[in-house]
């Protein structure tokens, strides 16, 4: 039996998942949903309940996978062909039918992305979160935050197109009037109390492992990500028992085995939830504090294959 990588062909995390794979002997394949249905044909047989998969390099079926991860579903394009809604629809369909282990269900992944359920559950296992208003009734913000400064954030994803060009929109803060009552109402966003000044940390779940890691950078930049690369560094933290306690409780309700978390530690100590990503990147932070991220993946898929055990 052997362990399935579901991801995209550009994935560095599910490069370095690969490469420890191999280091340890372990049979795997890797489906790149990129290239589906391209180059990659699937097919289920609905009287045996079973899949046959034909990519580039193999083809496999479902009955000899014990576990897999889905690193990265497919992403829903703005504007859906009717290829895309298809082959979406028919994946989404297919992931409920296989007979194989999750290392998180691309349900749960799909659930956990919603970023009002993540702010609920958040505080439901204890977790501090900013005062929050989502939507794009500007009364309702002056109500619950004041006129500013506020946290705006989207909703869907920091990714946007624009002139056919991808860009990011990354979180920032303003100072709202009533004169942009206009521009608040033609789409909802996050509108926040801003949880700096402090120490943004990431913590990255994988099984009960968490590996936490401060990113120190500049000040004037509120989303770390927005800031020049050369100008912010990583260390490895850990985090206190009652956060890394509700991080675990979080994934439990969430059925994920994969997470990683963003908070903010404030001066006093707090730390505030900001959001998860069930599929987000830990390369780089595995890089640069040198934790055995990848290793820990690898245990976890391993214990549900069956072929060890993991404390």
């Amino acid at each position: 039996m052997s362990v399935l990588l579901v991801t995209e062909s550009h994935d560095l995390a599910a490069d370095l998942i690969v490469l420890e794979l191999k280091r340890r002997g372990t049979p795997y394949w890797r489906l790149n949903l990129d290239r589906f249905p391209d180059a990659i044909e699937i097919a289920y047989d609905c009287r045996t309940s079973t899949a046959i998969f034909q990519t580039p390099t193999a083809t496999f079926t479902s009955r000899q996978v014990r576990v897999a991860w889905c690193r990265r579903p497919p992403r829903a394009a703005r504007h859906c062909s009717y290829v895309d809604q298809e082959t979406r629809t028919f994946l989404d369909n297919l992931w409920e039918e296989v007979p194989w282990e999750w290392f998180s269900h691309p349900s749960s992944i799909t659930r956990a992305g919603n970023k009002l359920w993540q702010l609920r559950i958040a505080t439901h296992v204890g977790l501090n979160i900013p005062q929050t208003v989502a939507g794009n009734r500007l009364n309702s913000v002056f109500e619950g935050l004041g006129t500013g400064p506020i946290v705006v954030k989207t909703i869907g994803g920091a990714g946007i197109e624009r002139d056919g060009k991808q860009e990011c929109l990354y979180s920032q803060i303003l100072s709202l009037t009533a004169a942009e009552s206009a521009a608040v109402k033609a789409a909802p966003c996050i509108f926040q109390a801003s949880a700096k000044p402090g120490i943004d940390v990431r913590a990255v779940v994988a099984g009960r492992n968490i590996f936490a890691a401060d990113i120190i950078a500049p000040a004037e930049f509120l989303d770390w990500r927005a800031a020049p690369p050369d100008m912010v560094s990583y260390c490895a933290s850990r985090l206190p028992g009652d956060v890394a306690s509700g991080c675990l409780e979080f994934c439990r309700i969430a059925g994920v085995s994969y997470a990683a978390f963003d908070f903010v530690r404030q001066p006093d100590g707090r730390y505030m939830f900001l959001e998860i990503n069930t599929s987000g990147q830990w390369g780089w932070i595995e890089h640069a504090t040198r934790q055995p991220i990848a290793a820990a993946i690898v245990d976890v898929l391993l214990q549900l294959n069956g072929l060890t055990d993991v404390a």
